[in-house]
C-alpha cells in the first residue's frame, strides 16, 4: 500500500468506493452519446448531434449514475421541538449544495443536458431536486463555440446555462455511494464546453455559501495523489472540514463508519492543514435522546419491535410512543445504534408504519426514505 506525504504528515494511498464524483457527466435526451474526455483521461458522455469544435467524437456508452428510482424527500416544516439549539450543528435549514472533486470537462449540445456528481457539501440539508437552481462557479469555464469563454458563474448568472437537482438527488444507502446527482442543462442555441476544477462549489440560489477551507484545494489534491477522489471518504472528509463530526454523519445516513475509515479521513484533513478533529463528541446524540425522551414525560408508551429491512437484513427498534402519534426510537443495526424522531401509523395486519426524522433538523432521513415498517414485540 503506497502513501504519500504532505506537510510532515502521511496519508494512505489506497482506492476508495469509486462512483465517478465530479467526472461523471451523463447526456440525456439521447440514446447514443458522443464522448468528451475528462482530464486524467476518463470518458464524459455527451449528447449526440454536436459537430464538435473541440475535437472528435468516440462512442462511449452511458453511466448509470443516480438512476435509481428513489422518490423526492419531504421537507418537513415549523419548529422542532427536539432541536438541541447546539450551534455547531450544520445544516439546520436550507439545500445542500455541491463540490467536485477533481478536473473535469464536456461537451453539451444545444437543449441538452449532462448529468454530474458532485459531494454534498452540507451533512444535514434537504438534498436539491429539480427545483433547485445552482450558483456560483467561479473558476470553473463555460467556452462557447465560436472560442468566447466565461465563467460557469457568469453562464449561470445570464441563463446561457441552467445547473438544477434531480428528484433522487441523494440516496445514501444506494449502491454508489454518496454523491449529489445535478443535472447541467445547455439553454444556449450553441454547443458548449464545460471546464471544472476540483474544489469548485456551487450553491443553491438564495443561500449564502457553503464554504469549506482555503485548505481545501490540498484536501482535493492529497484525495487526487491517494485515489481518494471518487470515495466516500473524501465525502467524509469534507462533511468533517465543514464541521461535522463523525457519529453525526453516522447518524444521517444510518451507517456504521469502520475505524480505519475514520482514520483516513483524519488523516486527509491533517495532511491538508485543516484542523478540525473528525471523531469527537461521541455519545452527543444519545444524549440528546435521552433528553427529547424526558421532554415527552410519563403518558408516552414505550414501543419495541423488529425492522425488515429494504436493503436486506433485519434492525431491532426500541423507543417512545405520545397519544399524538408521534415519539422517538432507537435503531439497532449492523453493530450501531441510530436515534430519531419518529412518526407512527397503525396498519390493519399489526404492524406500525414509522416515518424516521432527524433529531436535529426534524427532516424525514434519507435513508430508506426514512420509512421503515416494524412489528411490535
Amino acid at each position: 500500500m503506497g502513501r504519500l506525504t504532505s506537510r510532515g504528515c502521511r496519508v494512505a494511498a489506497v482506492a476508495g468506493v469509486a462512483w465517478g464524483v465530479g467526472a461523471l457527466l451523463t447526456a440525456s435526451g439521447s440514446s447514443t452519446p458522443a464522448a468528451a474526455q475528462v482530464a486524467g483521461g476518463s470518458p464524459l458522455s455527451v449528447a449526440q448531434g454536436f459537430g464538435s469544435p473541440f475535437g472528435g467524437q468516440q462512442n462511449f456508452g452511458q453511466q448509470g449514475f443516480g438512476q435509481q428510482g428513489f422518490g423526492q424527500q419531504g421537507r418537513p416544516s415549523g419548529q422542532n421541538p427536539f432541536q438541541s439549539g447546539r450551534s455547531g450543528v450544520i445544516g439546520s435549514q436550507g439545500i445542500q449544495g455541491g463540490v467536485f472533486s477533481s478536473n473535469s470537462s464536456g461537451v453539451v449540445a444545444s437543449g441538452r443536458s449532462l448529468r454530474l456528481a458532485a459531494f454534498c457539501t452540507d451533512l444535514l440539508s434537504e438534498p436539491p431536486d429539480t427545483n433547485t437552481r445552482f450558483r456560483g462557479g467561479d473558476k470553473a469555464r463555460v467556452t462557447l463555440a465560436d472560442g468566447r469563454t466565461v465563467t460557469l458563474a457568469s453562464a449561470l448568472d445570464s441563463g446561457l446555462v441552467v445547473m438544477r437537482g434531480r428528484n433522487e438527488s441523494l440516496n445514501p444507502l444506494r449502491a454508489g455511494g454518496l454523491a449529489l446527482s445535478l443535472e447541467l442543462v445547455n439553454t444556449s442555441p450553441t454547443p458548449v464546453r464545460i471546464d471544472v476544477p476540483a474544489g469548485e462549489a456551487v450553491t443553491p440560489a438564495g443561500q449564502a455559501d457553503q464554504r469549506l477551507p482555503r485548505e481545501a484545494d490540498a484536501l482535493f489534491a492529497l484525495a487526487a495523489e491517494a485515489r481518494l477522489s471518487q470515495s466516500n471518504t473524501l465525502q467524509y472528509a469534507v462533511w468533517a472540514a465543514r464541521g461535522s463530526t463523525a457519529e453525526e454523519v453516522e447518524q444521517a445516513n444510518m451507517t456504521r463508519l469502520p475505524a480505519q475509515e475514520g482514520e483516513q479521513v483524519q488523516e486527509l484533513l491533517d495532511a491538508s492543514g485543516i484542523e478540525r478533529k473528525f471523531d469527537r463528541e461521541r455519545g452527543a446524540s444519545a444524549a440528546r435522546f435521552r433528553a427529547a425522551t424526558e421532554k415527552l414525560g410519563d403518558e408516552a408508551e414505550p414501543l419495541s419491535g423488529t425492522a425488515s429491512l429494504p436493503s436486506g437484513g433485519k434492525a431491532e427498534v426500541e423507543g417512545v410512543r405520545s397519544h399524538d402519534g408521534t415519539g422517538l426510537v432507537a435503531v439497532h443495526k449492523d453493530g450501531g445504534k441510530y436515534f430519531y424522531r419518529a412518526e407512527f401509523r397503525n396498519r390493519k395486519d399489526g404492524k406500525l408504519d414509522v416515518t424516521l426524522k432527524h433529531l436535529v433538523t426534524g427532516r424525514r432521513i434519507h435513508p430508506f426514505r426514512g420509512y421503515l415498517l416494524v412489528k411490535p414485540a
